[in-house]
């Protein structure tokens, strides 16, 4: 049937591999020409196409669900990740901007999450090199999930971005008292102690973590970059042969 060939093209694109990407998007164009006008197998055709890297198609079943279905989030959201994969960013930011500017549409389902997209529009501002813009898609992402850790870790990225390396480390400050453990998190407020001319005390702080997790590959090339960008280059080959020796 048309919804068992649906639901096993979800699990397949669920598996993040590219031949099973290939045997989803076979069976969604199978659904596709018997309900075409179905907005959910069109998304659905649409992130099949994009996992495949058929990005031209993918944006052109993206604008088509727009078509048919105007009020709905999904099409701008499916065109907006192909065109962050064709790296064009500021059309990104054109997609999402003026959808995220009003009410959800009429008809949304209950509990309607919009964080995703707002991430995706922060994102696109970084590239882009609009700091304090990223910055204030993230600040709304996190008041509509609130629960999210890795939106701390987004901010802090783009308070870096907008050189506010106080902020930067004073977020960063409070989320590790929360989550001591949170090692990107340690390793954004490393930076923006460095690039606010306090390097030592950003080489102490991964220090003091590489020392707690001696087994963790990522804690000595953390080191090792953190060193290149302060144009420490033995210590950083120190490091990365440490690494390497792992």
């Amino acid at each position: 049937s048309l919804e068992l060939c649906t639901r096993l093209a979800v699990a397949l694109l669920s598996g993040g591999d590219e031949a099973k990407a290939g045997r989803a998007l076979e069976l969604l164009q199978q659904v596709r020409q018997e309900s075409s006008a179905d907005s959910r197998v069109l998304y659905l055709l649409a992130q099949a196409q994009r996992s495949a890297g058929r990005l031209d198609d993918s944006e052109t079943t993206a604008r088509e669900l727009m078509t048919i279905a105007p009020g709905s989030l999904t099409g701008p959201y499916a065109l907006a990740l192909v065109l962050e994969q064709k790296q064009q960013f500021r059309k990104v930011v054109e997609t999402l901007e003026p959808v995220l500017g009003k009410p959800l549409p009429k008809g949304s389902p209950p509990g309607t999450d919009i964080t995703p997209m707002l991430v995706h529009l922060g994102f696109a501002h970084l590239e882009l090199g609009e700091s304090e813009r990223a910055l204030s898609a993230f600040e709304r992402a996190r008041t509509t999930s609130p629960q999210n850790p890795a939106i701390d870790s987004y901010i802090i990225q783009a308070q870096l971005s907008a050189r506010r390396f106080p902020d930067a480390i004073a977020l960063a400050q409070k989320v590790r008292a929360s989550r001591p453990g949170d090692q990107r998190v340690l390793r954004l407020e490393a930076e923006a102690l460095r690039q606010s001319g306090k390097a030592e005390e950003g080489a102490a702080l991964l220090t003091t973590a590489l020392e707690e997790h001696l087994d963790d590959v990522s804690a000595y090339i953390a080191l090792a970059e953190f060193n290149t960008q302060a144009r420490q280059y033995d210590a950083a080959l120190r490091f990365l042969d440490q690494a390497a020796a792992k």
